[in-house]
């Protein structure tokens, strides 16, 4: 309808409980796509004036399902309804909990025709609070500022507005928390901007309601508050939402502050909680929902952890998802928000930003180091993390470092590395961030994706058949690499030569061998690479890869994808046996190379040496090692 309640039922997420407004409410399910129509009366404002109505409706009707049966549902009229065979019977378990003020129950509009919507019934619940903790308590707010709970299940009634300080007369209770720690606490947000009051009404008991306490300290004294809810994974770390914006207190309401970062400035109405990847959803008016992803910085932060310089926070456990693609290409054009980070969540904490030095600005490097070592001690990954002061975050993709990258895949000066190293197996991790020589360690254990079975005999296949694969990639990338270099440096000694058989035409012969003994090494070397490397494509811009054969460079790539590409599946044979034939090819080229510089380059060394020519930088030779 026109922005009504939707609520999956939290024992079973197929069964949606949905309503247009004024009580128009239906039970879709899912698995089936049956829908059924439950309001559980008849009449409206359309057809009897609302003084005459027997039940009185919210344009907005709030809606409640038990958090253990689908089935049981709570209905907010005048009174509160209740359902356990999912709304084909319903039973009233209330008086009118309403102040039930006839003259505010008049036909609206007039004096021509009358507009008789239901968007301005009045006298009716707008919010419900079942207690996780004691199925009998319930909590329940209405329009015309009344605040009532039940502790039995509905059979008894206790009216607890008298006893909340300094409220005026008629707010709205917009929206109620019961605490997912305590039946007895709840939190209230009124909402009063109707009678030209914006001030922030927002009120906590932790007895029932025999006392409040108002909790209002750090809020702007002119801004309507809608919501406040309570942390299910932190007791009295509540979030708050008001015209202008999102607040947080970690002291239960003691004091608030604003949660500002790339946050925009709207109205929040609502907010959700999702316990297990301690996530917050949160409603705006016009400006869409937002999910603030892994909020544990934010639970955890202390006062310590902010006087302190730098520390790390405690991480979650990750899942190694498998990511498919159900609906293929049907939804490009349409709007889709960012996913989730694929990956494990690192945040740590700077009381001020680190500056760089000019070596570090020169070298593009950062003073966060943060290393990744498997059970083992072994290490996995390095990375560089940002040096702004406050809450940094930053992903570790569940791979293995990526192998050496051969430097003329470059396009436009950025490297292409066409895949990442190999992705981990289920473990515990060890992630260490050192900052300004402090280090701090915490572990993360990364699991399987809870959706599948997972064959760990085949991952451990798949992984040690990945591994290889990366570096026989690292290792033949570091050849071409060595034979650019060499090929540079030969065509500088040639630019040396040449200027000396100018100034010395004595060792023109003597420095023409030489020169002849240069351009055979640099040819032997470009004909390895020119055997490895296609040349022609512009690797990594569109498929310009499809005008020319590949080669063994782009073979291995390929294998890689053949190797990694499929979910905890081990190589097969086709795949095997395609890795130990790339593998001697490789090998045979390293072996081409190693001689020329343990022989060729060492005889020209030799040679340019005795006639002060500068001479190959030689280095070690290459070697496959698993």
């Amino acid at each position: 309808g026109d922005g009504e309640y939707v609520v999956p039922a939290p024992s079973d997420p197929n069964i949606i409980y949905s309503e247009s407004q004024d009580g128009y409410l239906n039970r879709l399910d899912l698995k089936t796509g049956l829908k059924q129509h439950i309001r559980p009366y008849f009449f409206d404002v359309s057809d009897k004036a609302p003084t005459e109505l027997k039940y009185r409706f919210n344009w907005t009707t709030p809606i409640a399902v038990s958090f253990n049966y689908a089935n049981e549902v709570y209905l907010g009229a005048n009174v509160l309804f209740r359902t356990i065979d999912g709304g084909t019977n319903w039973k009233v378990i209330s008086p009118d909990l309403t102040r039930n003020d006839k003259s505010k129950q008049i036909k609206s509009g007039g004096p021509i025709n009358l507009d008789m919507s239901g968007a301005e019934t009045y006298g009716t619940i707008i919010s419900i609070g079942l207690s996780k903790q004691n199925s009998k308590v319930i909590w329940v707010g209405t329009d015309d500022g009344q605040v009532q709970v039940t502790q039995d299940g509905g059979e008894h009634w206790i009216n607890v507005t008298k006893n909340i300080p300094h409220l005026p007369e008629w707010g709205r209770i917009y929206q109620l928390d019961v605490s997912p720690f305590s039946a007895s606490t709840c939190y209230i947000a009124v909402d009063l901007h109707m009678l030209d009051n914006d001030k922030p009404y927002v009120y906590k008991t932790e007895n029932f309601g025999k006392t409040w306490t108002e909790i209002t300290k750090g809020l702007p004294d002119d801004e309507q508050v809608h919501v406040i809810r309570e942390d299910p994974n932190k007791r009295g770390f509540l979030f708050l939402g008001n015209d202008i914006g999102l607040y947080f207190s970690s002291n239960d309401g003691g004091n608030w502050t604003r949660l500002n970062s790339n946050f925009p400035s709207a109205p929040v109405w609502d907010l959700k909680f999702v316990k297990q990847s301690h996530d917050l959803v949160v409603a705006t008016h016009g400006r869409g929902i937002f999910v603030l992803d892994n909020i544990t910085p934010l639970e955890d932060m202390t006062k310590d952890i902010e006087e302190n310089n730098f520390s790390l926070f405690n991480m979650l456990p990750v899942y190694n998802f498998h990511i498919w693609y159900k609906n293929g290409n049907s939804e490009l054009g349409k709007y889709s928000a960012p996913n989730p980070p694929n990956g494990a969540v690192i945040d740590y904490y700077l009381k001020s930003k680190i500056k760089l030095t000019k070596e570090e600005k020169e070298n593009h490097t950062v003073p966060v180091l943060i290393k990744i070592t498997d059970p083992n001690g072994a290490e996995i990954d390095t990375l560089h993390g940002s040096t702004k002061e406050g809450v940094n975050r930053i992903i570790w993709n569940l791979h293995y470092k990526s192998p050496a990258i051969f430097n003329e895949d470059t396009v436009k000066e950025k490297h292409i590395s066409f895949h990442s190293g190999p992705q981990v197996l289920p473990g515990t991790y060890k992630i260490s961030v050192t900052v300004n020589n402090k280090t701090e360690s915490k572990k993360v254990d990364v699991r399987t994706d809870p959706r599948l079975v997972y064959n760990m005999d085949a991952a451990k296949s798949q992984f040690k058949a990945a591994m290889r694969v990366n570096t026989d990639i690292s290792t033949m990338n570091t050849m071409l690499n060595r034979i650019d270099g060499l090929h540079q440096q030969i065509l500088n000694i040639k630019k040396s030569i040449k200027i000396m058989i100018g100034n010395n035409a004595a060792n023109e012969d003597k420095n023409k061998s030489i020169l002849k003994n240069a351009d055979e090494i640099d040819s032997l070397l470009k004909t390895i690479k020119d055997t490895i490397y296609a040349v022609g494509p512009q690797h990594g811009v569109g498929e310009d890869e499809i005008h020319f054969l590949t080669k063994l460079h782009d073979w291995f790539y390929g294998l890689n994808y053949w190797v990694s590409g499929d979910y905890d599946t081990a190589p097969n044979s086709v795949t095997l046996n395609q890795m130990r034939e790339l593998e001697t090819q490789l090998a045979n080229y390293i072996d081409d190379f190693n001689n020329i510089i343990t022989l060729k380059v060492v005889l020209f060394n030799k040679a340019a040496s005795s006639v002060g020519i500068p001479t190959l930088l030689q280095g070690k030779t290459i070697s496959l090692q698993y």
